[in-house]
């Protein structure tokens, strides 16, 4: 492969932006990856701190589905307990069974976010 600026000289890298194949007097390295010289440079930088939040996005989601579990949880519990007690004294027993079903859903859903934060993590 042939330097796109240079024919005549043998290209050493690809530029991680626009993808032209580049000698050594036309490249210059940005951090993990090169790019052209005086042209694409900015745009390297920027894929390169693409990259480097993407390292941290799974940490960050598996966290965000961790509390939101013990959130849904917790809620799921309160609005069951309350099913439960309406249900045990309450003469409107289908509201209160409502209720309760409204509360075992919440638990669900709660234990539903730590498989999902459990999956995230193992990637």
């Amino acid at each position: 492969m042939r330097c796109f600026n240079h024919s005549e000289i043998e290209a050493v890298a690809v530029c991680k932006s626009c993808g032209r194949a580049l000698c050594h007097d036309c490249i210059t390295e940005v951090g993990l990856g090169c790019s052209c010289k005086g042209r694409c440079e900015s745009d390297v930088a920027s894929i390169n701190d693409l990259a480097e939040r993407n390292r941290t996005v799974y940490q960050k989601n598996s966290a965000i589905y961790w509390w939101s579990g013990i959130v849904l949880i917790s809620f799921g519990v309160l609005i069951a307990g309350y099913g439960t007690v309406a249900a045990m004294f309450s003469k409107d027993l289908a509201g209160s069974l409502w209720t309760l079903l409204y509360g075992v859903l919440a638990i669900a859903s709660g234990f539903g976010c730590f498989v999902a934060a459990r999956r995230i993590l193992q990637k």
